[in-house]
C-alpha cells in the first residue's frame, strides 16, 4: 500500500459570536484539512486549527507548505510507516509542525 494522493483544504467557519482566548479575539475558525488517499482507495482525514500568536504559520502559509513541499515529498510512501513519513517531511522542510501534523493525523 502506498500514498497515492493528498488533498489539502482550507475551511473557514464563521462563529456565531466573537470568542476571546489567550491568543486574542476571533470571529471565524480557520482549519487546514488533509485527506490522504492510498492506492487501494482507503483514506484518512487530519486537521489543524492554526492560531495567530501561537502557531508559526498562518492557515494560508500551511496550505502553501503542504501543497508545494510536504505532499510531493510523501507521495509513494507507505502510509503505515508514520515515523518514516515524519522524517521525510522533516527533510523536505524544517519546522512547520502544524502543517506536518495535518498529514500525520490523517495517517
Amino acid at each position: 500500500m502506498k500514498i497515492a494522493k493528498i488533498e489539502i483544504f482550507l475551511v473557514v467557519v464563521p462563529l456565531k459570536k466573537k470568542t476571546e482566548g489567550a491568543h486574542g479575539v476571533i470571529s471565524e475558525q480557520k482549519s487546514v484539512i488533509a485527506r490522504v488517499w492510498t492506492d487501494n482507495g482507503e483514506s484518512g482525514l487530519g486537521s489543524v486549527d492554526p492560531r495567530a500568536k501561537y502557531d508559526e504559520d498562518t492557515p494560508d502559509e500551511m496550505v502553501h507548505i503542504l501543497r508545494n513541499n510536504l505532499v510531493p515529498a510523501v507521495i509513494g510512501e507507505d502510509p503505515l510507516r508514520i515515523r518514516r513519513i515524519v522524517d521525510v517531511m522533516d527533510l523536505a522542510v524544517p519546522r512547520h509542525y502544524g502543517a506536518k501534523a495535518a498529514i500525520e493525523v490523517a495517517l
